[in-house]
């Protein structure tokens, strides 16, 4: 501070104010100074009383020095802005019981460089012949060890040049030669959060953002150290730079050490090179520093880079922006968590009597006991697994009769001094998971779906309320079957009509299962077939005739297909629309004469996609001798007619619903989704008339007891999202009550959306990612759950800031 051009004389006062946002002062403090001072020299001003802010925020800092004989007061005072931000030493532990904690804090690890840069391997050149240095997963390298990561013993990693590795496969890694091995890594550390990334399985990150290495001047090496049981991997990245940014030079060096006790250490040499860029990357300003399981839903994060709509925002938490000499330790602390457990394959309605279940459980300290408690309706007995494979544990059920709701849930103890014990779900027995044995005595009808979660076909869980919602109506008891869960399985010949879709034509089990069934039929116990797809006739097109889905279609269902060309051949995907619409049209089908579902000259309004145009036909002369009555031929019950050209189909007036009667059973198919048609009245009938033509009588009891794994939930959308989804749903009984919950990694409930009576049919309701008081949560995984009746489901979302 220029305190003017006179010498200035003792007991001169400089005060100091502080004052945050909202103008409030939070310091005032007067330094008396004595003795000379020139015009030409500074002096250091210490004040004796400590200010600690204990909120973060932008604070102004003023200082002014008040001097009598000054021969210029407009440069006695300056001001400057500070922000202040809490920096985050050490974490809560994560679900499986993995904490960090850094060098920074009391208790945290001693920064100690490992240089292996004159002695290392380098994993860029191991076992390949080029060097790349952008984009690019290493070959598999093995630890010489075994290292415990998330509960299972890893031997091996996958170094990517962009700052993090994988301790598991993923769809990213390209084996040297296959095309892409030398730009398979990945630089999407901002897509999603973490734990939440599902493609990056067992994911160590230490600084994953989109670095470069360049030949002859930077590189990654990897080495072991150490006998057994103290033996650790280290991985150095050395000199490598950020792929975008101007000057600088290529001198970022990190590294990661993993011990065979578990443990993880991150050190940072150099994190700033000086690249000028138009967002900031040194400090690890644009990355990602984290952990994570195979499955993604545990993990832990020290600093995370945040970008909405393409848009760079910044890291979270801005505090924890690296430094040089910095060390973060990740660890297993005290074991205080229950068993982890992850279910492998949630069991639905089975016509196996004696059925088997597995369940993955995890835990830092081992499982020391486990056991599986099931209910017929006699109280709660137990079993124990019958093998474990790694970290998966198997239970064979005793045998069962025909029509049991079997409920269960599990329970573990995991070796740990306070032995804790926890159960699956977390709330046994009040809350069990429940299957029922079919088929159920003196029920006629079954509803054969292909599953309404992740990874089935009618994931959305689009088709599945329909048919409910028409069964109910109806009045029939029915049983529900999700053929997509099973490789193989035969339909019992008690039913005398299964009712069935799929979104795939390619499913032979689904084809051969059917075929097996409908050759059970005789004249006077006929079997009966309704199917919808809009897929099945265009997947069939160019199969050979030994594949089983097209046998079924052409021999069995007894109809063709019709490729897309130009008139008088329609044709195709989509009907509706014709070839140039790859998109959902509004249109409608109408009924033709003879058809035993649907009225003649009726009209059935449609939204769709890709219906294919079908013809009927007599069974094809190759499949002659292997099947019944193959000179029966179907016929035609629906044909296309309104859409968006000019008001008409592109395929007007060709097929798109067929029937048969083949004397020993009766089918239906249509290349119409059962959602396409837009008016529930009509889903309704087209169900009714099907019973009708069966002969099944509709004046039942109430709905049979189903299994309430089966999912009638959608998921939400967008997801991720910020700052709001939509969660779509289906309700088939108004007479019990609905309720949807929004609940933490945790388990913890955050919100409640719907807990009321709702009407049948399909409803939506929107999430802005508050809780019961209107507080904003933090972004991270979530889950809802759907609770009504004997219906339940739950499934995962990712909120995203």
């Amino acid at each position: 501070m220029n305190y003017g051009t006179a010498d200035i004389t003792e007991n001169f006062d400089i005060t100091c104010e502080i004052y945050n946002e909202n103008a409030e002062v939070v310091y005032f403090e007067t330094f008396t100074h004595t003795g000379t001072i020139s015009p030409t020299e500074t002096e250091e001003v210490i004040f004796a009383d400590l200010w600690i802010p204990t909120e973060i925020g932008t604070y102004y800092i003023t200082m002014i020095t008040c001097l009598s004989d000054d021969a210029n007061t407009n440069n006695n005072g300056f001001s400057v802005e500070s922000e202040i931000v809490i920096h985050y030493g050490t974490s809560d532990p994560d679900a499986f019981g993995y904490q960090w904690i850094d060098s920074t804090v009391e208790g945290g690890p001693v920064y100690d460089w490992i240089e292996i840069s004159e002695t290392g391997t380098s994993s860029i050149m191991y076992e390949v012949p080029t060097f790349y240095g952008d984009d690019n997963f290493s070959e598999p390298i093995d630890f010489g060890f075994d290292f415990p990561f998330y509960g299972i013993d890893r031997t091996y990693c996958y170094i990517d040049t962009n700052g993090e590795l994988l301790l598991a496969e993923s769809t990213w890694y390209d084996n040297y030669p296959a095309p892409g091995w030398d730009n398979d890594g990945n630089l999407f550390n901002y897509v999603y959060p973490i734990p939440g990334y599902t493609q990056m399985p067992a994911l160590i990150a230490l600084y994953w953002d989109d670095l470069d290495v360049d030949e002859g001047i930077g590189d990654i090496y990897f080495q072991t150290f150490g006998e057994a049981p103290n033996r650790y991997f280290v991985i150095e990245w050395h000199n490598v730079r950020y792929h975008y940014g101007t000057g600088g030079e290529p001198n970022l060096c990190f590294e990661v050490i993993l011990h065979e006790n578990g443990e993880i250490i991150f050190q940072y040499q150099n994190v700033a090179n000086g690249q000028v860029s138009s967002i900031p990357h040194d400090y690890g300003a644009s990355s990602t520093i984290a952990i994570q399981n195979d499955t993604a839903d545990i993990g832990l994060c020290y600093l995370r880079e945040i970008v909405q709509n393409g848009q760079y925002i910044g890291v979270e938490p801005y505090g924890n922006l690296l430094s040089n000499e910095l060390a973060i330790r990740f660890y297993q602390g005290e074991d205080l968590q229950s068993p982890f457990y992850l279910y492998n394959e949630e069991k639905g309605n089975t016509f196996d009597n004696a059925p088997d279940v597995s369940v993955t459980i995890m835990d830092v300290s081992g499982i020391i006991s486990d056991q599986l408690f099931f209910n017929i309706g006699d109280g709660w007995e137990s079993i124990t697994h019958s093998s474990i494979e790694e970290n998966i544990y198997h239970y064979q059920f005793p045998e069962f009769p025909n029509g049991s709701t079997v409920n269960y849930y599990f329970e573990a103890t995991d070796n740990s001094e306070a032995q804790n014990s926890g159960t699956f779900p977390q709330n046994a027995p009040y809350q069990y998971f429940t299957f029922k044995i079919l088929p159920t005595e003196g029920v006629e009808v079954l509803l054969a779906h292909p599953g309404t979660s992740p990874g089935y076909q009618d994931y959305n869980g689009v088709e599945f309320p329909k048919y409910v919602m028409a069964l109910d109506n109806s009045g029939v008891d029915y049983d529900i079957y999700n053929f997509a869960e099973y490789e193989s399985y035969s339909f019992p010949n008690s039913y005398k009509a299964i009712f069935t879709y799929a979104n795939s034509g390619d499913d032979d089990s689904l084809a051969v299962a059917m075929m097996e069934y409908l050759d059970l039929g005789t004249e006077t116990n006929p079997k009966n077939v309704f199917m919808a797809s809009d897929s099945w006739a265009n997947d069939q097109h160019g199969t050979p005739n030994s594949n089983p889905s097209g046998k079924f279609f052409s021999a069995y269902i007894r109809s063709g297909y019709i490729p897309q060309t130009n008139p008088p051949f329609f044709g195709g995907s989509d009907g509706i629309g014709g070839p140039d619409i790859w998109d959902y049209s509004a249109g409608s089908i109408i009924g033709m004469n003879g058809s035993p579902i649907g009225q003649p000259n009726v009209e059935l309004i449609t939204y769709s996609l890709s219906p294919d145009v079908i013809y009927n036909r007599s069974c094809p002369s190759w499949y002659a001798d292997e099947v019944t009555n193959p000179d029966i031929s179907s016929w035609g019950a629906f044909l296309f007619e309104d859409g968006p050209h000019d008001g008409n189909a592109y395929s007007q007036g060709n097929g798109c619903g067929i029937w048969l009667d083949n004397e020993i059973y009766k089918s239906f198919y249509t290349s119409f989704d059962i959602s396409n048609f837009t008016n529930d009245d009509d889903i309704n009938m087209l169900i009714t008339d099907a019973l009708d033509w069966f002969d099944i009588d509709g004046s039942g009891t109430d709905y049979p007891i189903t299994s309430p794994i089966i999912s009638t939930l959608g998921q939400n959308y967008p997801n991720p999202f910020n700052p709001t989804t939509k969660i779509l749903f289906s309700t088939t009984n108004s007479t019990e009550n609905t309720e949807l919950s929004i609940y933490n990694i945790k388990g913890q409930k955050v919100i409640t959306l719907v807990n009321e009576k709702l009407e049948t049919g399909n409803h939506s309701v929107t999430w802005n990612g508050t809780d019961n008081s209107g507080k904003k949560v933090t972004s991270g995984i979530y889950f809802y759950k759907m609770k009504s009746g004997r219906y339940t489901a739950t499934k995962k979302m990712i909120l995203m800031k």
